[in-house]
């Protein structure tokens, strides 16, 4: 959040009592991981560390924002009426329920990570009221736009790329295009599409381009590799030979994609672009984390027997999989998917489109 009110201040690691900021940099600094299990920060990606971090921060800062954050141990500053501050402050503050679940959540696993082999499920029972029970989980609707509408959604911005002139404009319009195509048939993450490198995450082969991410590149616990789809191989090539090199200013870099400025394209202008055209293209405004649930649910809808597999691809936390399915079902499930949208595109036009 951008200048949130006093209210809704994170403190930084910096600005905590000196006992918390002690006890946090004590378990997160040394994040080895041991065959012992006895560090639990070891479990957690650096992206939950940072998470963690800041919903911990909130709670300070809120505490401050409420004259009450005192000098004591940070189990001992944890009480119920404090705790039912925090809520109506949240509250207050017009956070949603997931949001507030999420800031309880983080509490916990902050005094966890504190106290190794501690429990502090008390946090989240709110003396006898869960926590959950105490908001309204109204999650947000999600636009879930078929994969081959996205994809058809990056080839009319190719068409209308190719009538321009060779300029920037003409480059930005064609990047623009394979981000989305890309999204709407891989479902990536924001954070996994901005981490691609040329030479790092996407490679060319004789058959076309292939991405392979790096456990920090992607939320779950291990590499993730696939083709990007066909279709869009020959704009892929000739955007990194020829529109590429018209947005790069300054000093030269590997990321694939690039802002206006000439550096690597931030995840805000991502977001922004995607709501944007969106919303010109349906006539209703979604992110870039609609393209998950876009793919996801094209996926299992044409082929519901690997729908684990479809969890797979898009980098869903193993937990949330079924246990059978590997990344090479994956990859079974990507080609009968793309082979599905190949058909469906033949039948629509009566031969392949582009």
């Amino acid at each position: 959040m951008r200048n949130p009110p006093p209210s809704a201040r994170c403190l930084k690691v910096t600005d905590w009592p000196t006992a918390d900021r002690e006890l946090w940099l004590r378990a997160t600094s040394n994040r080895r991981r041991s065959f012992r299990g006895d560090n639990p920060a070891a479990k957690l990606a650096p992206k939950s560390i940072t998470k963690t971090e800041e919903g911990y921060g909130r709670w300070l800062g809120a505490l401050a924002f409420l004259s009450d954050l005192a000098d004591e141990p940070p189990a001992e500053r944890i009480t119920l009426e404090r705790l039912e501050r925090f809520l109506a402050l949240l509250q207050q503050n017009g956070n949603r329920g997931y949001t507030i679940v999420g800031r309880f959540e983080e509490l916990k696993r902050t005094l966890e990570l504190m106290y190794p082999g501690q429990k502090f499920l008390w946090i989240l029972e709110m003396g006898g009221f869960h926590i959950r029970d105490r908001v309204e989980l109204e999650q947000r609707p999600i636009q879930v736009v078929d994969s081959l509408r996205w994809l058809d959604w990056a080839e009319d911005l190719l068409s209308v790329a190719q009538t321009l002139p060779e300029d920037r404009a003409r480059a930005d319009l064609w990047q623009d295009a394979l981000i989305i195509g890309l999204f709407g048939m891989r479902g990536m993450r924001l954070r996994t599409m901005c981490a691609i490198r040329i030479g790092e995450q996407l490679h060319e082969f004789e058959d076309g381009f292939h991405l392979d991410f790096r456990e920090t590149d992607i939320k779950i616990r291990s590499c993730l590799g696939y083709p990007i789809p066909a279709t869009l191989n020959g704009p892929m090539r000739k955007f990194i030979a020829e529109e590429r090199p018209r947005l790069l200013v300054g000093e030269p870099h590997d990321h694939l994609w690039v802002g206006i400025d000439g550096a690597p394209l931030k995840a805000s202008r991502i977001k922004t672009m995607i709501r944007t055209r969106s919303r010109h293209q349906f006539g209703i405004e979604f992110g870039p984390h609609a393209a998950k649930h876009s793919f996801a649910t094209s996926a299992i809808r044409r082929d519901p027997v690997h729908a684990g597999a479809a969890s797979a691809i898009v980098g869903t936390s193993a937990r949330t999989l079924e246990k059978h399915y590997n990344h090479g079902r994956s990859i079974e499930a990507l080609d009968i998917h793309a082979e599905t949208i190949r058909r469906e595109r033949e039948e629509a036009w009566g031969s392949p489109r582009g």
